[in-house]
């Protein structure tokens, strides 16, 4: 079963056998969800796939045990990555999900709700810490300008005043976090702050929906949580092998799998022009 958000309904007809390919492979339908991944031109996981998702869901047999979700995107709203893995968790009794570029921020708690994880060689998780857009006034003239920041963003500027310039003091420490709270705004930085918690709650949630047993349980928030504080860009690449210290399950395909998986994403990345910035 293909859905395909975005791109050319001629295309489709056009890589209906390489979707085959991968469910013969696979032993299941394939579900694609995949957003704009072009320069100025980029998609968001948002809510309008959500119609999308339950067409195909509801359009699948209905002694479907198994279903794979292809995944392709630079993230989004973190509550559509639940919304669909909660569907498909209540279609399906084992769930994969197949990755074969970048799938970050929210498409990776998507990915973390997945029984196993298949990852090409060229794919990438990335940090799960949620980040913050506020609308201020400009420090260098008239208008407005855009800030983006996160809860460990405060917490590293905290950090590095008690580390590494040695403000030990507490009534120092009060006035470096007042001045933060002046910069960006005490609503942003609380808003911020239920964020992270709700990123690792996730995370957990979505982790615990296959790790089951009460002794993963803890094993389930120290990744949540490792996603969301460990790695201090919100970009960073998480590969094949890091994927796997950190606990996740994850197989590496075989090559005609890779191969199918590859072709796929090259088909997509061309109708949606990704190489080319808009």
């Amino acid at each position: 079963m293909v859905s395909y958000c975005g791109g050319r309904d001629m295309s489709i007809a056009e890589r209906k056998h390489i979707y085959e390919r991968i469910e013969r492979l696979r032993g299941c339908p394939v579900i694609s969800y995949v957003t704009s991944t072009r320069q100025n031109a980029q998609g968001q996981m948002a809510t309008d796939a959500i119609p999308e998702i339950q067409d195909q869901l509801l359009s699948l047999p209905k002694d479907c045990k198994q279903i794979d979700l292809f995944v392709v995107s630079l993230g989004g709203d973190p509550m559509v990555a639940w919304r669909i893995m909660s569907l498909v968790r209540d279609r399906a009794k084992k769930v994969g999900v197949l990755i074969p570029q970048a799938a970050f921020s929210a498409a990776t708690l998507l990915a973390l709700g997945a029984d196993e994880i298949v990852m090409h060689p060229c794919g990438n998780l990335g940090p799960v810490d949620p980040q913050i857009q506020v609308k201020r006034k400009s420090p260098s003239g008239p208008g407005s300008e855009v800030m983006r920041f996160g809860a460990e963003d405060l917490a590293g500027f905290l950090n590095y005043v008690r580390e590494n310039v040695g403000l030990s003091d507490q009534e120092y420490l009060r006035s470096t976090f007042e001045m933060f709270c002046k910069e960006v705004g005490a609503i942003p930085i609380g808003v911020a702050a239920r964020a992270s918690r709700l990123s690792v709650a996730l995370g957990t949630k979505l982790l615990r929906m296959h790790m089951r047993d009460e002794a993963s349980k803890q094993k389930a928030v120290a990744i949540a949580e490792t996603l969301n504080k460990e790695f201090f860009h919100h970009g960073y690449p998480v590969g094949r092998r890091e994927a796997k210290e950190i606990g996740l399950k994850i197989v590496e395909p075989k090559e005609d799998l890779e191969s199918a998986m590859w072709d796929l994403w090259n088909d997509i990345e061309e109708d949606l022009e990704c190489r080319h910035p808009f």
